[in-house]
């Protein structure tokens, strides 16, 4: 988030106003975010709290980012907590529900993170980062909404790495049993990640366990191990065991 233009803009507005003390603040404020480490984070947090809580500043934007600093500062039990008062006053509150998704996703918990990406996709839909993880999270689950999701991202050019999201797509595909799609996908994802290891990775297990093909398996399990060369050390050796395996039917 642009963190230091938002605080400036709003310092400039309320020096305007006759508020000197909060325009420092702001600007204290931004200069510690600056830093983006941990103290700096929580000096973000501590000034803009002053601006709120002693100077009665009602800006959402600075209430936002006050947000944004506790979980940057590593307050994941606070950020939750104020991002949960924050969508309790405010059902549809940008910052707080993309803020609670994220925290959700880390903590593995991706079935509570929906409705939180959901409304935040919702409220701005061309933000490209709660689509992602909109998308990602969705992908997980086998939910309808992952399928739009990354084609829009895919297509959008917003995202540098629509190679990942079209591997991603043809996982959902696949999952469903959906196979023709899933290889026009992986195909796509081949060619748009220049020869990403994973997506042979990927077509060897469809191959291998959806759709019982062990010849076109053992191609992709091979042209894995030739990509990867090295970068995957657990995965090349359970590739290597499967080999085995196949070799022996």
């Amino acid at each position: 988030m642009a963190t230091r233009s938002l605080i400036l803009l709003l310092a400039l507005v309320l020096a305007g106003c006759g508020k000197a003390d909060v325009a420092e603040l702001l600007k204290q404020a931004s200069e510690a975010s600056q830093l983006n480490s941990e103290d700096g984070w929580k000096d973000t947090h501590e000034l803009l709290s002053t601006c709120i809580e002693d100077h009665a500043v009602e800006t959402s934007s600075v209430h936002d980012m006050r947000l944004v600093a506790l979980v940057r500062a590593g307050d994941t039990e606070a950020a939750a907590e104020a991002a949960e008062a924050a969508v309790a006053a405010n059902k549809t509150d940008f910052v707080a529900n993309y803020l609670l998704g994220a925290m959700h996703i880390a903590a593995k918990r991706d079935q509570d993170a929906i409705p939180y990406l959901r409304t935040a996709h919702e409220e701005r839909p061309d933000h490209v980062h709660t689509n992602l993880l909109f998308a990602t999270c969705a992908g997980r689950l086998n939910l309808d909404e992952a399928e739009d999701l990354y084609k829009s991202l895919a297509e959008s050019e917003a995202y540098d790495d629509p190679g990942h999201l079209y591997n991603e797509l043809a996982v959902w595909y696949a999952n469903r049993q959906q196979y023709p799609q899933a290889m026009s996908y992986f195909s796509k994802a081949g060619e748009r990640s220049q020869q990403n290891p994973l997506v042979f990775l990927n077509v060897a297990i469809v191959a291998d366990l959806h759709m019982k093909k062990p010849d076109i398996a053992r191609t992709y399990y091979l042209n894995f191990l030739y990509h990867a060369n090295k970068k995957y050390p657990d995965r090349e050796g359970r590739v290597r065991a499967r080999l085995r395996e196949l070799s022996a039917l």
